[in-house]
């Protein structure tokens, strides 16, 4: 009822959005600020036309089903995508700088800090959702600091075995991709750190390359 507060945990599924928190944990704090009954209209052609924008309840059911079939069909890629990524991170063998461990368990941490602030969750909760103390964090931020190194290191030596490249229009496009998520009081200084190809063009560059030899792994 209203005003009820509910505290419980849930196993996030393996098809959820963020691929780090697929099958893990989750804390969830809800409040019932408002109950209500909703009564759903019939799906009839004229309602399709003037609430949906489709010719037809029939075309409205489609397009649904396409949503779901794609969806589907992208979970299915990302799953292949992950496991080929295991595969790499596993047969790379590497000794890491302690150095470059350390700023990437860094960068984890700052990603995490904002991941926590954006969702409101305080650090007590968030180690209580995990089943772990601050030791045991700094552990796993460790491990995924190695994991993301030999990720990188992995896929760098396949681009160089492979002679794996990127058009100056594949490029293009990758820009454009990350400058529409950009926000836009910073979209003219990423467009002159662009057009130097400073270190945003590189990193922008790499990502283009992964994406290219992973999917010629996958399609091979």
């Amino acid at each position: 009822k209203k005003g009820d507060h509910k505290h419980f945990t849930l196993t996030l599924p393996e098809k959820f959005q963020l691929e780090e928190l697929r099958g893990k944990s989750a804390l969830f704090h809800v409040t019932v600020h408002n109950v209500e009954e909703v009564t759903l209209p019939e799906l009839t052609d004229a309602f399709a036309k003037e609430k949906l924008h489709q010719e037809s309840a029939k075309a409205f059911t489609d397009m649904i089903e396409k949503s779901i079939a794609d969806q589907e069909e992208q979970f299915d890629h990302m799953r292949r995508e992950r496991e080929l990524m295991d595969l790499i991170r596993e047969h790379t063998q590497v000794e890491i700088a302690e150095e470059l461990i350390d700023d990437e368990m860094r960068h984890l941490v700052s990603e995490w800090s904002e991941q926590l602030a954006a969702q409101k969750i305080s650090l007590e909760d968030a180690l209580k959702s995990e089943g772990k103390d601050a030791k045991g964090m700094e552990e796993e931020f460790k491990k995924r600091a190695e994991e993301r190194w030999k990720l990188r290191l992995g896929i760098g030596k396949l681009i160089e075995e492979r002679n794996t490249d990127v058009t100056d229009e594949q490029m293009q496009q990758t820009f454009d991709a990350f400058l529409i998520d950009l926000p836009e009081d910073k979209q003219a200084a990423a467009k002159r750190e662009w057009e130097r190809k400073g270190e945003l063009y590189q990193e922008l560059r790499y990502r283009a390359l992964t994406e290219k030899v992973l999917k010629d792994l996958l399609d091979a």
